[in-house]
């Protein structure tokens, strides 16, 4: 074949490749909540109400669903604890979800308290929220933007493999990655993961 039609056809294919790439990565757009989302009010553990209304005054809300006594939600704590020092509160909500009525407003508070975990906390007993997102373990993390589009749900990283199984060390960072990108008005490329925890009943 002429080198001359051999240099065509590869510039074509690369063309074509990154036509491509392009298209994947623009083709799946945010997930979008139901639009009675915002509409809810939530309780918090002291009893005071928490219109989801709120999650709009800022630019990204981050929420995590919790388990008191879930090991995993546990061993997330300094994680937690260290991802809302390290962004800028001013444009980020950071809530934490406690689905069901199995734990006390009490056992909640407590677990916050003693892990250090500085999450706005709200109940969501009737599985309300739980059910909008999907959510089926805890810790399961989700990332929003003001519109109600999901830009990232799944994991907050990868240390857990599953249920009791560990890496010796974190080497993705999916939620902490998600907000950096979303901020930077950038498209999250990573939208979901699945998430290793403690089921939701």
């Amino acid at each position: 074949m002429n080198s001359k039609y051999k240099l065509l056809i590869g510039a074509m294919f690369i063309f074509l490749l990154n036509s491509c790439e392009t298209r994947e990565e623009h083709a799946l757009p945010p997930l979008k909540l139901d639009l009675n989302f915002f509409q809810l009010s939530a309780k918090t553990p002291t009893n005071e109400n928490y219109p989801l209304l709120n999650l709009t005054k800022k630019s990204l809300s981050v929420l995590v669903f919790l388990s008191p006594e879930c090991p995993v939600c546990q061993n997330y704590a300094l994680t937690m604890n260290e991802l809302q020092n390290q962004t800028d509160t001013q444009r980020v909500n950071f809530i934490a979800v406690f689905p069901g009525t199995y734990y006390t407003p009490k056992q909640m508070i407590d677990y916050l308290n003693i892990y250090h975990i500085p999450f706005q906390p709200i109940l969501d007993p009737k599985f309300a929220i739980t059910g909008l997102l999907r959510a089926t373990v805890t810790p399961e993390a989700y990332l929003l933007d003001s519109l109600g589009n999901i830009l990232y749900s799944g994991s907050i990283d990868n240390q857990m493999m599953d249920v009791g199984k560990r890496r010796t060390m974190v080497t993705e960072h999916f939620l902490r990655d998600a907000i950096s990108t979303a901020l930077d008005h950038k498209i999250v490329k990573t939208r979901r993961t699945q998430p290793a925890g403690c089921f939701i009943e």
